[in-house]
Protein backbone atom coordinates (compact mmCIF):
# COMPACT_ATOMS: atom_id res chain seq x y z
CA UNK A 1 0.00 0.00 0.00
CA UNK A 2 2.89 2.58 0.60
CA UNK A 3 3.46 2.22 -2.72
CA UNK A 4 0.16 3.80 -3.65
CA UNK A 5 1.07 7.27 -1.64
CA UNK A 6 4.21 8.19 -3.76
CA UNK A 7 2.78 7.61 -6.97
CA UNK A 8 4.98 5.44 -7.67
CA UNK A 9 2.13 2.59 -8.09
CA UNK A 10 -0.84 2.98 -10.47
CA UNK A 11 -4.38 3.22 -8.97
CA UNK A 12 -6.07 0.27 -11.31
CA UNK A 13 -2.85 -1.59 -10.18
CA UNK A 14 -3.92 -1.09 -6.12
CA UNK A 15 -7.45 -1.49 -6.56
CA UNK A 16 -6.47 -4.80 -8.17
CA UNK A 17 -4.68 -5.93 -4.63
CA UNK A 18 -7.53 -4.80 -2.74
CA UNK A 19 -9.97 -6.97 -2.12
CA UNK A 20 -6.88 -9.48 -1.08
CA UNK A 21 -5.95 -7.07 1.61
CA UNK A 22 -9.34 -6.37 2.81
CA UNK A 23 -10.38 -10.25 3.33
CA UNK A 24 -6.95 -10.64 5.74
CA UNK A 25 -7.53 -12.12 9.42
CA UNK A 26 -4.98 -9.39 9.99
CA UNK A 27 -7.06 -6.17 11.42
CA UNK A 28 -4.69 -3.53 10.55
CA UNK A 29 -3.87 -5.14 6.68
CA UNK A 30 -7.99 -5.26 6.45
CA UNK A 31 -8.68 -1.83 7.27
CA UNK A 32 -5.62 -0.47 5.71
CA UNK A 33 -6.97 0.36 1.92
CA UNK A 34 -9.97 1.98 3.66
CA UNK A 35 -7.48 5.39 3.86
CA UNK A 36 -6.86 5.24 0.43
CA UNK A 37 -10.38 4.69 -0.82
CA UNK A 38 -11.78 7.98 0.87
CA UNK A 39 -8.48 10.12 -0.54
CA UNK A 40 -9.43 8.31 -3.88
CA UNK A 41 -13.26 9.39 -3.42
CA UNK A 42 -12.53 13.07 -2.03
CA UNK A 43 -9.36 13.77 -3.82
CA UNK A 44 -8.45 11.81 -6.74
CA UNK A 45 -12.07 11.40 -8.32
CA UNK A 46 -13.11 14.12 -11.04
CA UNK A 47 -16.32 14.22 -10.59
CA UNK A 48 -19.69 12.50 -9.51
CA UNK A 49 -19.79 10.02 -11.55
CA UNK A 50 -16.13 8.75 -10.20
CA UNK A 51 -16.83 9.59 -6.82
CA UNK A 52 -19.89 6.98 -7.09
CA UNK A 53 -17.68 4.51 -9.06
CA UNK A 54 -15.38 4.30 -5.54
CA UNK A 55 -18.73 4.46 -3.27
CA UNK A 56 -19.60 1.21 -4.91
CA UNK A 57 -16.32 -0.09 -5.21
CA UNK A 58 -15.91 0.04 -1.65
CA UNK A 59 -19.17 -1.70 -0.89
CA UNK A 60 -18.14 -4.16 -3.39
CA UNK A 61 -15.29 -5.19 -1.21
CA UNK A 62 -16.28 -4.47 2.52
CA UNK A 63 -19.83 -5.11 2.57
CA UNK A 64 -19.55 -9.03 2.58
CA UNK A 65 -16.90 -8.77 5.44
CA UNK A 66 -19.18 -6.73 7.81
CA UNK A 67 -22.14 -9.00 6.80
CA UNK A 68 -19.97 -12.13 7.47
CA UNK A 69 -19.55 -10.00 11.19
CA UNK A 70 -22.42 -8.58 12.07
CA UNK A 71 -23.03 -5.36 12.74
CA UNK A 72 -24.09 -6.52 16.33
CA UNK A 73 -20.90 -7.69 18.93
CA UNK A 74 -20.71 -10.91 19.20
CA UNK A 75 -19.80 -12.87 22.96
CA UNK A 76 -16.22 -13.71 22.57
CA UNK A 77 -15.29 -10.91 20.30
CA UNK A 78 -12.03 -10.04 20.10
CA UNK A 79 -10.92 -6.26 20.37
CA UNK A 80 -9.33 -6.50 16.61
CA UNK A 81 -12.89 -8.19 16.22
CA UNK A 82 -14.41 -4.94 17.78
CA UNK A 83 -12.32 -2.51 16.10
CA UNK A 84 -12.80 -4.09 12.63
CA UNK A 85 -16.11 -4.06 12.67
CA UNK A 86 -16.36 -0.46 14.11
CA UNK A 87 -14.36 0.67 11.55
CA UNK A 88 -16.56 -1.16 8.76
CA UNK A 89 -19.59 0.06 9.77
CA UNK A 90 -18.18 3.64 9.96
CA UNK A 91 -16.45 3.34 6.09
CA UNK A 92 -19.55 1.60 4.71
CA UNK A 93 -22.30 4.68 5.61
CA UNK A 94 -19.34 7.67 4.92
CA UNK A 95 -17.50 6.20 1.86
CA UNK A 96 -19.41 3.48 0.70
CA UNK A 97 -22.84 5.13 1.04
CA UNK A 98 -24.55 1.90 1.22
CA UNK A 99 -28.19 2.47 0.93
CA UNK A 100 -28.93 -0.41 3.47
CA UNK A 101 -26.28 -0.05 5.79
CA UNK A 102 -27.88 3.63 6.44
CA UNK A 103 -31.09 2.67 6.64
CA UNK A 104 -30.06 0.16 9.35
CA UNK A 105 -28.31 2.53 11.18
CA UNK A 106 -31.24 5.60 10.69
CA UNK A 107 -33.64 2.91 12.10
CA UNK A 108 -31.24 1.81 14.87
CA UNK A 109 -30.46 6.25 15.68
CA UNK A 110 -33.96 6.76 16.33
CA UNK A 111 -34.95 4.18 19.02
CA UNK A 112 -32.31 5.38 20.74
CA UNK A 113 -33.22 8.86 20.59
CA UNK A 114 -36.99 7.75 21.36
CA UNK A 115 -37.97 8.60 17.48
CA UNK A 116 -40.11 5.96 15.25
CA UNK A 117 -38.46 3.96 12.88
CA UNK A 118 -40.04 6.25 9.78
CA UNK A 119 -38.67 10.02 12.14
CA UNK A 120 -42.12 10.79 13.79
CA UNK A 121 -42.48 11.36 17.32
CA UNK A 122 -42.61 7.97 19.96
CA UNK A 123 -41.98 8.41 23.39
CA UNK A 124 -39.29 10.59 23.27
CA UNK A 125 -36.94 8.88 25.61
CA UNK A 126 -33.52 8.62 25.40
CA UNK A 127 -32.78 4.93 25.10
CA UNK A 128 -28.94 4.22 25.00
CA UNK A 129 -29.29 0.47 25.22
CA UNK A 130 -31.47 0.49 21.85
CA UNK A 131 -28.61 -0.64 20.07
CA UNK A 132 -24.78 -1.82 20.52
CA UNK A 133 -22.33 0.98 22.38
CA UNK A 134 -19.70 0.04 19.15
CA UNK A 135 -21.96 1.76 16.73
CA UNK A 136 -24.10 3.99 18.58
CA UNK A 137 -22.24 7.26 17.75
CA UNK A 138 -22.41 6.67 14.22
CA UNK A 139 -26.05 5.43 14.24
CA UNK A 140 -27.21 8.87 16.14
CA UNK A 141 -25.00 10.46 13.56
CA UNK A 142 -26.84 8.59 10.69
CA UNK A 143 -30.46 9.91 12.43
CA UNK A 144 -29.47 12.94 12.50
CA UNK A 145 -28.44 13.55 9.00
CA UNK A 146 -31.68 12.26 7.69
CA UNK A 147 -33.76 13.56 9.92
CA UNK A 148 -35.75 16.92 10.41
CA UNK A 149 -36.29 20.19 12.78
CA UNK A 150 -38.68 17.16 14.96
CA UNK A 151 -34.94 14.80 15.34
CA UNK A 152 -33.07 18.01 16.06
CA UNK A 153 -35.36 19.40 19.03
CA UNK A 154 -34.52 15.72 20.01
CA UNK A 155 -31.42 15.53 19.92
CA UNK A 156 -30.79 19.20 21.44
CA UNK A 157 -33.53 17.86 24.68
CA UNK A 158 -31.70 15.05 25.14
CA UNK A 159 -28.12 16.87 25.20
CA UNK A 160 -29.65 19.31 27.92
CA UNK A 161 -30.70 16.55 30.07
CA UNK A 162 -27.87 14.40 30.23
CA UNK A 163 -24.76 14.44 31.86
CA UNK A 164 -23.32 11.21 30.51
CA UNK A 165 -19.87 12.35 28.76
CA UNK A 166 -20.00 9.85 26.16
CA UNK A 167 -23.61 10.24 25.31
CA UNK A 168 -22.93 14.10 25.47
CA UNK A 169 -20.42 13.59 23.10
CA UNK A 170 -22.47 11.41 20.27
CA UNK A 171 -25.39 14.14 20.69
CA UNK A 172 -23.15 16.83 20.16
CA UNK A 173 -21.67 15.68 17.53
CA UNK A 174 -24.99 14.59 15.66
CA UNK A 175 -25.99 18.30 16.17
CA UNK A 176 -23.46 19.55 14.33
CA UNK A 177 -23.54 17.32 11.18
CA UNK A 178 -26.68 18.01 10.35
CA UNK A 179 -27.30 19.69 6.76
CA UNK A 180 -29.76 21.80 6.94
CA UNK A 181 -28.78 25.86 7.08
CA UNK A 182 -30.98 26.45 9.50
CA UNK A 183 -30.43 23.61 12.26
CA UNK A 184 -26.59 23.96 11.61
CA UNK A 185 -26.71 27.81 12.68
CA UNK A 186 -28.94 26.41 15.81
CA UNK A 187 -25.99 23.89 16.35
CA UNK A 188 -23.42 26.49 16.18
CA UNK A 189 -25.48 28.64 18.50
CA UNK A 190 -25.04 26.21 21.27
CA UNK A 191 -21.42 27.18 21.63
CA UNK A 192 -22.13 30.47 22.46
CA UNK A 193 -25.20 29.67 25.08
CA UNK A 194 -23.74 29.76 28.50
CA UNK A 195 -24.20 26.63 29.88
CA UNK A 196 -25.02 24.10 28.10
CA UNK A 197 -21.52 22.76 26.46
CA UNK A 198 -18.68 22.10 28.85
CA UNK A 199 -15.75 23.50 28.19
CA UNK A 200 -14.15 20.77 26.47
CA UNK A 201 -17.19 20.10 24.32
CA UNK A 202 -17.17 23.21 22.27
CA UNK A 203 -15.09 22.36 19.76
CA UNK A 204 -16.82 18.99 18.63
CA UNK A 205 -19.67 20.90 16.86
CA UNK A 206 -17.89 22.97 14.98
CA UNK A 207 -15.50 19.79 14.09
CA UNK A 208 -18.74 17.96 12.95
CA UNK A 209 -19.24 20.64 10.58
CA UNK A 210 -16.49 20.21 8.47
CA UNK A 211 -16.15 16.58 8.22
Amino acid sequence: QAAFSPGSLAAPTYLASVPKLAASDVRQTAAAPMGQLVWMKEKLARNEAEQQAVAAYARKVYRPRLQAMGVDAKPGDSDDTRLLRRALVGFLYHTGESPEHSKELVTRGRSVLGLKADGSVGNGVLNPQATPRDVRALAVEAAARAGDKTTFDLLEKHLRATQDAQLRNELIYALGSVSDPALAERARGLVLEKGVLRRNENSSVLYAQVH
